[in-house]
């Protein structure tokens, strides 16, 4: 048989990739040849006869005579097969054949890249075949043999005509916007241009409008616009609102004669309401020229109120959505002022008036609260800039030299500062200053004929003839409190109440508070090292004042309504506590507190006393209870204790369930005291009355007790005290 050989040999194998190319980039780095490439969302962004452009998200390549039933906005995701090749050094596809298993969408939106000749040069290989667009270029050569050149900030580029013979043309000096496929041939870069729609000369059609500004009560306007260096024949006009728009019910007209209208709803609302609107005209066989412009509807400036106008010294006083009236002072009087009229001109009218006082306040005049319109700004806040609108919604802003100009560079500074060798010297007051042009202010110039207010230069500052000093007068809402009359009864009507005001103000400046010829009302303040530790106004008026923080026992015999003006109380929720050197009194150690919130608060269970109902005698409240309730401008009576010599005002309740047993005293089925054993082990309250009436108490450790902890007691007295005859239960 035959007999096996063993025998050995060398072998070359030759292993093909078999997987497609990853994208775009990865086919234009081959050689040519054929291939199968991944696509993935390709774009096709521009098709011309057989020629079409195809573009993914790693680059570019051109479809030479094969693009088929491509068009514009195809989108391709699939496997292709294509024949690869440079042609003078351009990357071509001449055959595409696509893969079983392709998905292609169609009218998809084709954008165009906006980049500058100078990255063009720079990074070209990068941008060969895709989709650009070159903005403002020069031309400065128009086309010849197929070619021209355009220029852009120094840097040039050929456009090439891909028409042969050449068909397109460009104009010298003209500047244009080229959309179009950056190309190259050998080493010549250029951009390869196939339509003259895709040379933009905006010489040749421009279109203009200005903004428009409304007042927040329109409800229509005008758009007008002009066309300069229209075809013939003419081109057509549309004008299209933004996406975005605020502007409720916004409706535009057919463009006509330079002019389109509109219609919208007013503006109710205190925010500035705007809309975008594209005018778009199109001519011949070019692409749109454009133009936006917007429409801005002023807030809703409200109605001012019959509340006076108080001069204000701290710029925390003045806020947004405040009412104001813009003065200077011009002389050594105090009260000697020119009002800024606030029809906005180049130079602003002023009218004279003096100041008058209203209690402590230093208020307008009726001559001018009586013409408001003509005088008020609505004051508008943005963090540490201010703008002022007028009655009629339009803004102060600066123009040009000294003047000022409606609705542009209207925002502001705002400065506490003190003048110098000024027209008003060593005064102050407020400076104003441009933000966008900040050497200008807004001063009143004393030696103009007539006076005005003008954006004068702030070197000016200590001219003896002006006044970049100035006052505000801020229409200053009062706050209300309402008090219940106690009419003809001779039993309770009093309250304890608080001032919501953050510093302190003088009874007569409270409306409706002190009637000197009446004398039908009682002010108590609290002075706990008095013998007598209720003091009356009607008694003590010399450096009485309404204390922030305080609260005050009051009585009126009719219903009133007390107005307290000021600026709110803003500063923190803690209260001191003091007692008198002669403690040994439950008084001595009592202070009367006042809520100046205008919300409900609690002690964060802290006991103390608060009016009962009828407003005849003080009611212990135990803190955390269901009865812990201060209401808003509501006055309380809180006992110092060492250990805890402050209150903190808070709106969270401090716990949810208190063991109580409560004894109430009673005459006639009128509540008239009580005393509360608390079994929580929380604080005790001494027994304090302000009329002395009838009273029930727990003694303990020589001290009576209107709350006391019941824990571990065992038995507590109580004990009863009466100051008129009857029945009591």
């Amino acid at each position: 048989t035959d007999q096996y050989k063993p025998s050995t040999g060398t072998y070359e194998l030759t292993v093909t990739d078999s997987s497609p190319l990853a994208n775009i980039a990865a086919l234009t780095a081959q050689t040519a040849g054929t291939y199968t490439v991944a696509l993935t969302d390709a774009l096709v962004t521009y098709v011309n006869g057989t020629n079409a452009y195809l573009e993914d998200a790693s680059g570019a390549v051109m479809l030479y005579h094969c693009a088929g039933s491509l068009a514009a906005g195809d989108k391709i995701t699939g496997v292709a097969n294509v024949t690869y090749t440079v042609f003078n050094n351009l990357p071509e596809v001449t055959a595409i054949e696509l893969a079983t298993g392709y998905t292609l969408t169609s009218g998809n939106t084709v954008t165009p890249v906006v980049v500058t000749i100078a990255e063009l040069n720079s990074n070209f290989t990068s941008y060969i075949s895709r989709y650009v667009k070159i903005e403002n270029a020069t031309v400065t050569s128009a086309f010849s043999n197929r070619n021209s050149t355009i220029e852009q900030s120094g840097s040039s580029i050929i456009l090439r005509d891909q028409n042969n013979p050449g068909t397109l043309t460009t104009t010298v000096n003209s500047t244009v916007t080229v959309t179009a496929h950056p190309s190259i041939y050998n080493t010549t870069n250029q951009i390869a241009v196939y339509e003259q729609s895709q040379i933009v000369e905006s010489q040749t059609v421009y279109i203009s409008s200005d903004n428009v500004n409304i007042a927040s009560s329109a409800t229509s306007g005008s758009i007008t616009y002009t066309i300069e260096h229209e075809p013939n024949p003419a081109g057509t006009l549309t004008a299209t609102v933004v996406a975005g728009y605020t502007i409720s019910n916004l409706s535009l007209g057919t463009p006509s004669n330079g002019a389109i209208a509109f219609t919208c709803d007013a503006n109710t609302t205190s925010t500035e309401r705007t809309a975008e609107i594209t005018l778009a005209y199109t001519y011949g066989s070019k692409a749109q020229v454009t133009t936006t412009i917007t429409i801005t509807q002023a807030a809703y400036v409200p109605a001012p109120t019959g509340d006076p106008y108080v001069r204000i010294s701290n710029l925390n006083q003045l806020t947004d959505g405040s009412i104001v009236v813009i003065a200077s002072r011009y002389n050594a009087t105090a009260t000697n002022y020119y009002a800024m009229n606030s029809t906005i001109g180049n130079k602003m009218d002023v009218t004279e008036f003096v100041s008058q006082a209203s209690g402590s306040l230093e208020i307008l005049p009726s001559t001018i609260v009586n013409s408001i319109n003509s005088y008020y700004w609505v004051v508008s806040v943005d963090n540490d800039t201010y703008t002022f609108t007028n009655a009629s919604g339009n803004k102060i802003g600066y123009g040009s030299s000294t003047n000022f100009a409606a609705n542009s560079n209207t925002a502001w500074t705002i400065a506490r500062a003190t003048s110098g060798a000024a027209l008003v010297p060593s005064y102050e007051g407020f400076t104003i200053t441009n933000v966008s042009t900040d050497t200008r202010g807004i001063a009143l110039k004393n030696d103009a004929n007539p006076v005005v207010f003008g954006a004068y230069a702030t070197s000016n500052a200590n001219g003896d003839a002006y006044n970049f000093f100035l006052d505000f007068f801020v229409q200053t809402p009062g706050i209300n409190l309402s008090v219940s009359g106690y009419g003809s009864s001779q039993y309770g009507g009093y309250h304890l109440i608080a001032s919501p005001i953050g510093e302190s103000v003088s009874p007569t400046d409270v409306v409706n508070m002190i009637d000197a010829t009446a004398q039908n009302y009682d002010l108590y303040r609290f002075n706990q090292d008095a013998t007598k530790e209720w003091e009356n106004y009607k008694g003590h008026t010399e450096g009485f004042v309404i204390e922030s923080g305080k609260g005050y026992l009051y009585a009126h015999n009719t219903d009133v309504t007390l107005t307290f003006y000021g600026t709110a109380y803003s500063g923190d929720d803690i209260f001191a506590l003091t007692q008198s050197s002669d403690n040994t009194s439950n008084g001595g150690k009592m202070n009367v507190l006042g809520n100046p919130f205008n919300a409900t608060v609690n002690l964060g269970g802290r006991s103390y006393y608060k009016m009962n109902a009828d407003g005849s005698e003080l009611e212990a409240i135990v803190g955390g209870s269901n009865d812990d309730v201060i209401g808003a401008l509501e006055g309380i009576m809180v006992e110092y204790n060492a250990e805890n010599p402050s209150v903190t005002f808070t709106t969270a309740k401090s716990r949810d369930v208190i063991e109580l047993l409560t004894l109430n005293l009673k005459k006639q089925d009128n509540d008239i005291d009580r005393v509360i054993v608390r079994f929580d082990g929380g604080d005790q309250l001494h027994k304090y009355q302000i009329f002395g009436g009838s009273k029930v108490y727990v003694p303990l450790d020589n001290q009576n007790y209107a709350i006391v902890n019941g824990n571990n007691q065992g038995t507590l007295p109580i004990n009863f005290k009466a100051t008129a005859n009857g029945t009591y239960t």
